[in-house]
């Protein structure tokens, strides 16, 4: 790394977006869909599909009760990554720091003087990719 051989150290934090496809907020995506030009009809059919869903859960041959299902887009499916990705894609530019993506998975990296500065930016990353 060039920061190294300028005598600067390096940190990294490693995130794993848990239950990643349900941190998904609608009302957000369908802004984002408008913002991206997604015509009319196809940003009515996506918010269509997220909205209204039930969810039961099937032990052996017997399944619960349905439930409203009003967060994130459904596991699964062939459209989930590509509603989550489309949700996550902008997150570099609202953070100060390296960042690179895969998928669910996140690495924020900064490098600097002290480990307190490195810390720090860090620390403020991790509040906006919390938010």
């Amino acid at each position: 790394m060039r920061s190294a051989s300028d005598g600067k150290i390096n940190g990294a934090v490693l995130l794993d977006l848990s239950a990643a496809f349900d941190l998904v907020d609608t009302d957000v995506l369908i802004r984002k869909l408008v913002l991206y030009k997604v015509g009319s009809k196809c940003k009515n059919w996506i918010s269509s599909y997220l909205t209204e869903r039930h969810q039961a859960v099937r032990v052996d041959h017997c399944y619960s009760d349905f439930i409203s299902c009003n967060v994130g887009v459904p596991q699964g499916s062939t459209l989930g990554p590509l509603l989550f990705l489309i949700f996550v894609n902008d997150l570099p530019l609202y953070l100060s720091c390296d960042l690179e993506m895969y998928a669910d998975d996140c690495t924020l990296s900064s490098s600097g003087k002290s480990t307190a500065e490195i810390s720090q930016t860090l620390s403020n990353n991790c509040q906006k990719v919390s938010e």
